[in-house]
Order: structure tokens, then C-alpha cells, then sequence
């Protein structure tokens, strides 16, 4: 089962989980600052580093913890509708 904003529950948050990368910044201050506004909109959020080739270390802002790709798919739909988020990718 996935709360509103993102979460898996029970059994399932302790295996693999999936999520909806929304944005990305080259330094760790301004993925901070992403994260806080959508933790203030309650989301479940988590900073990713992430290093990339011929660009360096890179911080990616994920939404939600969910059991399933159908799971974290249906949430960045309804993410793209009730936001007006541009980008999103689903990812484990």
C-alpha cells in the first residue's frame, strides 16, 4: 500500500525500491533547498549523488518509496497533474 505522497508501507519498504527523480543539481546547498520545498509539501524526498561522466558529482532530487514501477509510475502521473512537474523518471 502507497500513502498520497509517496511511501511504502510494511513489509515492502524493506526490499527494493522504486521512485520518481524529479530534478538534479551540481551542488549539494541547492538539492537541499529542492528537497525542503517539496518536504514542506509533505513528499517523501531523497538526495541521490550521483557522479556523471565528464560533468562530476551531481545531487538528484527522488520522490516517494514504492514497492512496484506501476506504483511509482501511477505517482509520477498524478505528480505531473497536481504539480506541474515537467520532468520526472521513474527509477529504482
Amino acid at each position: 500500500m502507497t500513502s498520497p505522497r509517496g511511501g511504502a508501507e510494511g513489509a515492502a519498504a524493506a526490499t527494493e525500491l522504486w521512485g520518481v527523480h524529479v530534478s538534479s543539481f551540481p551542488e549539494a546547498a541547492l538539492a537541499t533547498d529542492d528537497s525542503l520545498r517539496w518536504s514542506r509539501k509533505q513528499y517523501l524526498v531523497t538526495i541521490v549523488p550521483k557522479e556523471i561522466p565528464d560533468k562530476g558529482l551531481w545531487y538528484r532530487i527522488v520522490l516517494g518509496r514504492f514497492s512496484g514501477k506501476a506504483e511509482a509510475q501511477s505517482f509520477a502521473e498524478d505528480l505531473r497533474a497536481r504539480e506541474g512537474v515537467d520532468y520526472v523518471l521513474v527509477m529504482k
